[in-house]
C-alpha cells in the first residue's frame, strides 16, 4: 500500500514567495570575460571542429611518414582443382612411328605391376611467403607528399587559432553588451531615485501651494516613462546574457537568469589610442597570410605530386616462403631478391598538360594572396582609423557628460532659488541620463575596437 504524503499548508506560499523574489535577494554570482572566453574555447563548435581539423591533419602526416618504411606483407594460399592440372601418359612422351606400339607396350606393363601408367600432378597445393619492398625512388612523391601533410598541420594550427580568435572576438562583443546594458541599469536606477525625490518635493510644493499640480504630473509622467525604460532594459539584460551563456556552455534558467552578473570591469582603464598604436615596420604577418602562403606552396607540392605519377619509379625487395605446390609433403623454403623499375612513355604528353593545369592554378593562388594581403593591410588600417574614431566618440561622450552636470547643478541651484521651474529641472536632469548612456555606448564601442585592433596585431 503506496503511503500518501500530504504538502504543508504553508509550503506552496513560500515556494510563490521564493520565485518572486527581486534578483538582487537572490544569490548573485559574478560571471568574469576570462571565464567567459575558457568555456568557450572548449564549447564553441567552430572551435571543436578546427580542434579535429588539426587532429585530422597531424593523423594524416604520421601516414604520409609511413611512405619510407618497407612494406611488408605475409601471403597465405593454397588451390585445389576437379582434375590435376597436369597429366601425362606415355604417348605423350613417346614419338615416332613405334609411338603407339611403345605406348601400349608400357601401358601394358603398368597395369600388370599395378601402377597407373600415367603421371598426373597439382590436383590441390599450398604455399606462404614474406616479402618487403622498398620505394627507392618514385617520382618525388614520397617526400613531397610528406612536404605537404606537413603544411596540412601548419595550416590546420593556423585555422585553429584564428578560429580562437574569432570565437574570443564574439564572446567578447556579446559580454561588452551585457555590461553595457548592466551599467545602464546603474544609471536610470540613479535616475529614478532622483524622480522619487523630485517627486516627494513637487508633491510637497502642492500642498503647500507653490506650484501647480501640472509640475508634479510632469514628474510622475517622466517616472512612469522610466519605469516601462527599466523594464525594457531588464529584458534586453537578460535577452543578452542568455545569449552569452549559450555561446559559451554555461547552463541556467530562466527563473536564474537574474542571479548572474557580469563583471563590470570590460571598460576598465581605457587608454589613448597612443597606447595601443603599434608602428607599421613592427606589424607582425598575421595568421591569415600565412595561411594565404601555405595555399600557394600547397598547390606548388600538389603539382610535383602530380607530375611524379608519370616519372620513372624504382624499388628493391626480398621475399622467402615455403611452398608445396604439388601436394605430396615435399614442399621446400626458398628466397628471392628483385627489383622493379617502371618507366612510363605514352603518358609523357598527359603529365605535361597535368603541370600546365597546375601552373595555372599556383598563378592563382599566388594571385589571390596579393589581393587578399592587401586587404589584410587595408583591414589593420581600418582597425586603426575606427579605434582611432571611437575614442574620438568617447572623449565627445564624457564631454557631453560633464556639460550636463554642469548644466544639472546649475539647474538645481536656481530651482532652489525659485528661478526655474520643475519642468526645466527635470529635464536638465535627465539630459545627463541621455548623456551617460550615450558614454556607455560609446565606451563600449571603444572597446570592442580597441581589442579589435590588437587581436589583428597578433597582441591578443
Amino acid at each position: 500500500m503506496k503511503k500518501k504524503y500530504k504538502l504543508h499548508k504553508g509550503f506552496l506560499p513560500l515556494l510563490c514567495a521564493l520565485l518572486l523574489l527581486p534578483p538582487a535577494a537572490r544569490a548573485q554570482r559574478v560571471v568574469t570575460l576570462a571565464e567567459c572566453l575558457e568555456k568557450g574555447a572548449e564549447y564553441d563548435p567552430g572551435v571543436r571542429t578546427a580542434r579535429l581539423d588539426l587532429e585530422s591533419a597531424r593523423a594524416q602526416r604520421a601516414e604520409a611518414r609511413w611512405e619510407y618504411v618497407p612494406r611488408i606483407s605475409l601471403v597465405s594460399g593454397g588451390y585445389y582443382s576437379l582434375k590435376p592440372l597436369l597429366q601425362i601418359a606415355p604417348e605423350d612422351i613417346l614419338g615416332g612411328y613405334w609411338k603407339n606400339v611403345l605406348a601400349q607396350m608400357v601401358t601394358d606393363a603398368a597395369l600388370q605391376a599395378g601402377v597407373q601408367p600415367w603421371f598426373e600432378s597439382f590436383k590441390y597445393g599450398w604455399g606462404a611467403f614474406a616479402s618487403a619492398v622498398q620505394p627507392v625512388y618514385a617520382g618525388g612523391r614520397i617526400a613531397n607528399g610528406n612536404r605537404l601533410a606537413s603544411l596540412g598541420v601548419q595550416a590546420g594550427e593556423l585555422q585553429f587559432a584564428v578560429k580562437q580568435r574569432e570565437t574570443a572576438a564574439g564572446i567578447e562583443e556579446k559580454y561588452s553588451l551585457g555590461v553595457s546594458l548592466q551599467e545602464k541599469m546603474q544609471t536610470l536606477g540613479q535616475t529614478r531615485q532622483l524622480l522619487d525625490s523630485l517627486e516627494r518635493d513637487a508633491r510637497a510644493a502642492v500642498d503647500a501651494g507653490l506650484i501647480s499640480d501640472s509640475d508634479l504630473l510632469q514628474v510622475r509622467l517622466k517616472q512612469r516613462e522610466l519605469s516601462s525604460g527599466l523594464a525594457r532594459l531588464r529584458s534586453a539584460l537578460k535577452l543578452a546574457k542568455m545569449d552569452l551563456f549559450n555561446a559559451v556552455g554555461l547552463e541556467y534558467t530562466y527563473l536564474d537568469i537574474d542571479s548572474y552578473t557580469l563583471e563590470g570591469s570590460s571598460f576598465a582603464d581605457l587608454s589613448a589610442p597612443s597606447a595601443y598604436l603599434i608602428p607599421e615596420i613592427e606589424e607582425p604577418v598575421t595568421d591569415e597570410s600565412r595561411l594565404l602562403s601555405l595555399q600557394v606552396e600547397a598547390e606548388r607540392l600538389q603539382k610535383r605530386l602530380a607530375v611524379g605519377e608519370y616519372l620513372p619509379q624504382l624499388s628493391v625487395g626480398v621475399g622467402y616462403g615455403y611452398s608445396d605446390l604439388r601436394g605430396r609433403g615435399q614442399g621446400r623454403l626458398n628466397g628471392l631478391g628483385f627489383a622493379m623499375l617502371q618507366i612510363p612513355i605514352t603518358d609523357i604528353g598527359k603529365a605535361a598538360a597535368r603541370a600546365r593545369r597546375y601552373d595555372s592554378r599556383i598563378e592563382k593562388a599566388r594571385v589571390q594572396k596579393e589581393y587578399l594581403d592587401a586587404q589584410l593591410a587595408l583591414l589593420g588600417h581600418k582597425l586603426r582609423l575606427d579605434m582611432e574614431s571611437a575614442w574620438e566618440q568617447l572623449e565627445l561622450a564624457s564631454e557631453a557628460v560633464r556639460t550636463a552636470q554642469d548644466a544639472a547643478r546649475k539647474a538645481r541651484a536656481r530651482y532652489d532659488a525659485g528661478q526655474v521651474t520643475m519642468s526645466d529641472l527635470l529635464q536638465t536632469e535627465l539630459a545627463v541620463r541621455t548623456a551617460e548612456e550615450e558614454r556607455i555606448d560609446r565606451k563600449m564601442d571603444y572597446n570592442l575596437a580597441v581589442n579589435a585592433y590588437l587581436r589583428r596585431c597578433g597582441k591578443l
